[in-house]
């Protein structure tokens, strides 16, 4: 705080007044003039001046002006008498908030100041949230101009970012379950975090620039710009990074760390292509283990892609094993394909080959479920396509290429298998649609073709399938459940025989009683004789 007025007795009076310990304030200086108070304000920067209105040289209206153009977060207090109120009221256009009137009261002073003090504060915390936003949305704005150049198609990338450094390379931090089953998204959150903060901390002293961003089944990619004569160092970074996150991921003990490491380009437009061999770098831990740096300058030498030339030789094969649900006999021609020798295989291609043969599998698998279906319970079942993603997620989080066989092949069983399952029940529930009609309505006229068109079945078919879930046919089936009921009505009952015929579906009692006899092996008086 400065204190100015043109009697320094009273400049000092004021000085006494505050209450500096209480508000947490020093003085700066006492000035009895408008020019050394001026300077006190361009060398000492206060945060408050207290200043009267007249005084001689510079005047404090002058004195407000030429501060402000100075600092502009100054905060006034000005002092005046009765007769000075015109000049007062001057500063109060000036943006100045704060005047006493002479004599000044101590209360009144203090109570001011505790004002100025609030607001001071509000601005700080103002002034600091701002700053967050600030470096928040920058940090957004990298990560999203990182995150589209990997999904972007297009050719040209726009640089909004102006990047020093003459070297550009990416990495692909990827970090795999050890038990996919047991993952968490809270503790995938943390993880992600720490390795933001770990990748800020080990290369900020030899990048200029370091992007970041997430993408999916936790693969975090930087995209770093540095100078080539701060190569050295980078190379520790990454060494400092890899150790760190093996450290982080063994005291939580759910995952495994691999960093991949694309090739260094001097050229901004071949960005793309460092990201895209980090990633591939990455994948190579099915060949080369987790736990460590795989770089992709080194481990391309003499490969050669040739799985998908095996795929398409048991591509007959399988899709015949998959089309006539024989699960083991797919499994075989997967590990038939995948039991090939790994040397000289980039392994990105055991991810691309996994996602050929499961869309193989679920392009001639017949679908789960009818169009009625589907609509009826939409909630609960999963198209093909997020079947897929869902198996591929899994596969995402192999650690090693025998990992990556057994999940593919056991996705391949259970998904032959559960369909198999499910048309067999689906061939089963119709007949079982029938016999519940039957018993309920045993009684009506019931035919073949009648029921045939209750399951939308038809009617050939529907006599075939009958046969072959009940054992027998449909019109043998449905008098066995009629006579049944007759003879039951017959000893239990009073009624006639030409009531109870007609109560099991026979309107012509000379026809029921020769079915009867026919199926029983005596007449229906017969019967009920024998069990009165």
């Amino acid at each position: 705080m400065l204190i100015v007025d043109d009697e320094k007795r009273i400049g000092i009076l004021v000085k006494n007044l505050i209450r500096w310990t209480e508000l947490g304030m020093e003085c700066i200086g006492v000035y009895d003039n408008g020019t050394d108070a001026l300077e006190a304000v361009r060398t000492s920067s206060p945060d408050i001046v207290i200043t009267d209105i007249k005084m001689p040289q510079i005047s404090g209206l002058e004195l407000i002006q030429r501060s402000q153009k100075i600092k502009e977060d100054l905060f006034f207090i000005v002092i005046s008498g009765y007769k000075e109120f015109d000049y007062a009221h001057k500063a109060l256009e000036f943006g100045v908030e704060n005047y006493l009137l002479k004599p000044i009261d101590e209360d009144e002073l203090n109570q001011v100041l505790e004002k100025i003090n609030i607001k001071m504060g509000q601005k700080d915390v103002l002034e600091d949230k701002v700053k967050q936003i600030m470096t928040k949305g920058n940090k957004i704005i990298r990560r999203d101009f990182l995150r589209n150049i990997i999904d972007q198609s297009v050719e040209r990338i726009e640089e909004p970012i102006d990047f020093k450094g003459n070297c550009y390379r990416a990495i692909d931090i990827k970090c795999d379950y050890t038990n996919y089953a047991n993952r968490s998204r809270k503790q995938d959150k943390l993880l992600v975090d720490q390795i933001y903060q770990t990748v800020e901390g080990s290369f900020s002293n030899c990048t200029e620039e370091c992007l970041v961003c997430e993408k999916e089944n936790l693969h975090v990619y930087c995209l770093l710009n540095y100078y080539v004569d701060k190569k050295a160092e980078f190379y520790e970074a990454l060494n400092e990074c890899v150790l760190h996150m093996k450290e982080y991921c063994m005291q939580m003990d759910q995952y495994c760390v691999t960093i991949g490491v694309g090739a260094e380009t001097n050229r901004f437009e071949n960005i793309r292509f460092s990201i895209l061999e980090s990633y591939r770098a990455a994948c190579n831990r099915l060949k080369y283990g987790t736990g460590r740096l795989i770089f992709y300058n080194d481990i391309m030498q003499d490969v050669e892609p040739h799985l998908e030339d095996v795929l398409k030789e048991a591509q007959e094969s399988f899709v015949k094993a998959v089309e006539t649900y024989s699960a083991e006999t797919a499994v075989a021609v997967i590990r038939r394909v995948m039991d090939a020798d790994i040397e000289g295989v980039d392994m990105t291609e055991y991810y691309e080959l996994s996602e050929k043969i499961l869309e193989l599998l679920l392009e001639h698998i017949q679908d789960f479920h009818t169009e009625d279906e589907k609509i009826e319970r939409q909630e609960e079942l999963l198209d093909k396509t997020m079947l897929k993603k869902e198996i591929m997620d899994k596969i995402q989080h192999a650690s090693d290429v025998f990992e990556l066989r057994k999940l593919l092949t056991d996705e391949v069983r259970m998904c032959i298998i559960n369909q198999k399952k499910y048309l067999e029940s689906r061939s089963v529930r119709p007949i079982r649609v029938v016999v519940d009609y039957i018993t309920k309505h045993y009684g009506q006229k019931l035919t073949l073709e009648g029921m045939a068109e209750l399951v939308d079945l038809n009617p050939v078919y529907f006599s075939a399938l009958f046969k072959k879930e009940m054992g027998v046919n449909f019109s043998n089936y449905l008098t066995k459940i009629r006579m049944d009921h007759a003879k039951k009505a017959l000893i239990e009952t009073n009624e006639s025989i030409t009531l109870i015929g007609m109560s099991v579906g026979y309107e012509d009692q000379k026809y029921f009683s020769q079915a009867f006899k026919k199926s029983v092996g005596i007449g229906p008086a017969v019967y009920r004789k024998m069990h009165s």
